[in-house]
């Protein structure tokens, strides 16, 4: 599940107002110069719980949190494939399949711009 969204009544993903404070605060800290490290232990200090209802914030998760489209409103397609179905194993896409983005695919809870302000030169801003 990602932090901020919920299913809705229609089966379609929709704001959680209590979820999405907290990751415009993750990306308000962030922009105002605070260290992935110091958002997860102010996260953690004020009992605040991850998307899994886990108490400990790993730096990783406020990074991955800080590089999710999925906040602007749009999802990017196979970010991740399966190389071997034996072992199901996931891989990061770097390259060997074709991503596709699908734009205001769902409500936003962060602008493209400040999206852009945390990840200036990310790749997925090209579109």
């Amino acid at each position: 599940s990602v932090l901020g969204y919920r299913k809705g009544a229609d089966g379609l993903p929709e704001v959680d107002p209590d979820e999405a404070v907290i990751v415009r605060r993750v990306f308000a800290r962030y922009l105002m110069g605070q260290s992935i490290h110091q958002i997860a232990r102010d996260l953690m200090t004020d009992g605040i719980k991850t998307a899994q209802g886990r108490a400990k914030w790993n730096d990783s998760v406020i990074q991955n949190m800080l590089r999710n489209e999925k906040y602007t409103g749009d999802v990017l397609l196979q970010k991740t494939f399966v190389k071997d179905v034996l072992t199901g194993k996931q891989f990061k896409n770097q390259g060997e399949l074709a991503q596709y983005l699908i734009q205001q695919h769902h409500p936003i809870i962060i602008s493209k711009e400040l999206f852009e302000q945390a990840n200036p030169g990310y790749p997925l801003l090209e579109y």
